[in-house]
């Protein structure tokens, strides 16, 4: 495999796993924020979580039957359109509607980014794959924090996200489909 594409995979896997660490960690903060924000009780509020793990279910299963067929920037799209909904949701059924989207991206993401990584890197593809999980667990980290840091506010959060996987998608073209294997011959 030509070094571009492969470099362009590992280096947009590393920031897409950023992301949506940072995603799926700022999730619980924000059960309290939207239970506030929307005069909602806990357990409607907690349905963020939900709806989050059901697009990830639908992401992964997406990828399953059609992953072969889908390039980086489709899902990185989604996670965009996710955290943009979920930082200007007017109403609690808009940041649910994020939440499903960016959660369909984030699965797309890990399944695509992961098992392409493996391949395209052979004998190397396991110590990349650990790489990617530390920039996941890096954005687990940030994202508290850094909600923390702008007074319990969910925007910044959101928009970062946002911001970081358009920049992804940009930077991401020459991905490809780099990563799958060639078809066999019967």
């Amino acid at each position: 495999m030509p070094a571009a594409p492969k470099t362009a995979l590992f280096l947009s896997g590393l920031s897409t796993l950023f992301i949506v660490g940072a995603g799926s960690a700022i999730l619980g903060l924000a059960v309290p924020v939207y239970e506030h924000q929307f005069q909602l009780s806990t357990a409607t509020s907690g349905l963020l979580v939900s709806t989050v793990w059901i697009g990830c279910l639908t992401g992964v299963l997406t990828m399953y039957f059609k992953g072969a067929q889908i390039k980086p920037r489709p899902p990185l799209a989604l996670v965009v359109v996710g955290s943009v909904l979920m930082a200007v949701a007017p109403a609690f059924w808009v940041a649910l509607l994020g939440a499903l989207i960016f959660g369909i991206g984030y699965g797309a993401i890990a399944a695509l980014f992961n098992a392409r990584v493996l391949y395209a890197y052979g004998a190397q593809g396991a110590s990349r794959i650990g790489m990617l999980n530390v920039l996941y667990s890096v954005g687990a980290i940030v994202a508290p924090y850094g909600f923390t840091l702008m007074g319990a506010s969910l925007l910044p959060v959101f928009w970062a996200m946002a911001g970081l996987s358009a920049l992804t998608w940009v930077f991401c073209g020459p991905v490809g489909l780099a990563g799958l294997s060639a078809p066999q011959a019967h």
